[in-house]
């Protein structure tokens, strides 16, 4: 099996950043510029770059982030054939905080699937 890395973080109108260089900067460089809400790209990765995942191996991930790139809500409406449900794309509202990071855990396979396990 083989795991695609595809990161992509757009902040304050320059980036991608990777995770040092966000720490070079000071809080008064963050202010305001949206880059404490976003993942930093993987330092050394091009864009569609691929690891290999042997099976039977237990792979360790540290410092996970996870970013949607989009929103959706679930919406009902009354159609002809009863009531649907459908998935409708949206805009975030709040400026708080939609990222995971921080998320440590080990990388296995399974069945030919992967499985990744939290670590608390």
């Amino acid at each position: 099996a083989a795991l695609a890395i595809g990161a992509g973080v757009q902040g304050a109108g320059a980036g991608p950043f990777t995770r040092s260089e966000i720490a070079s900067l000071t809080y008064e460089q963050i202010k305001g510029t949206g880059l404490a809400n976003t993942c930093p790209i993987v330092e050394g990765a091009s864009e569609g770059a691929k690891i290999s995942i042997t099976g039977g191996k237990k792979y360790k991930i540290d410092e996970f982030c996870l970013e949607p790139t989009s929103f959706q809500v679930l919406e009902e409406k009354l159609t002809k054939t009863g009531l649907t449900t459908e998935a409708v794309n949206t805009k975030v509202t709040t400026r708080q905080t939609y990222v995971l990071t921080g998320i440590d855990g080990d990388l296995t396979t399974e069945g030919g699937k992967l499985k990744f396990t939290e670590k608390d």
